[in-house]
């Protein structure tokens, strides 16, 4: 798999117990309570600048891996632990997804929560 990126979304591969990241977000995180709720500002990002500098990252998938990708509206308000204990828990892709929506308004998540689930 081949990942192209720029901007403030963010993508990672789960795979098992583990949770890769498969690009670099582009922007600086200030930390903001409560919940160490991280606000992002974009650093880089199609239509924001003249010229863009884009992330080429390639990556082997595996059977049974998952692909996640968010917006900052998601992924700003949960740590590593957090994001793995609800795939873990979560009794299907639907309710991942549908878990990651819920965190990040109970966390008061003002910016576009966006979110994408492959299952290979």
């Amino acid at each position: 798999m081949s990942v192209i990126s720029c901007g403030n979304c963010k993508g990672k591969i789960i795979r098992g117990e583990q949770a890769i990241a498969i690009n670099r977000v582009d922007n600086f995180e200030q930390l903001t309570l409560p919940h160490n709720f991280k606000q992002t500002i974009t650093t880089n990002g199609i239509g924001l600048f003249e010229e863009m500098l884009f992330s080429i990252e390639e990556f082997r998938l595996q059977e049974n891996d998952k692909i996640v990708l968010m917006s900052d509206g998601i992924y700003q308000v949960f740590n590593q632990q957090e994001f793995l204990f609800l795939e873990k828990n979560a009794k299907s892709t639907e309710a991942f997804l549908s878990d990651l929506f819920n965190l990040s308004r109970e966390r008061g998540s003002k910016d576009n929560q966006t979110a994408i689930i492959l299952s290979i």
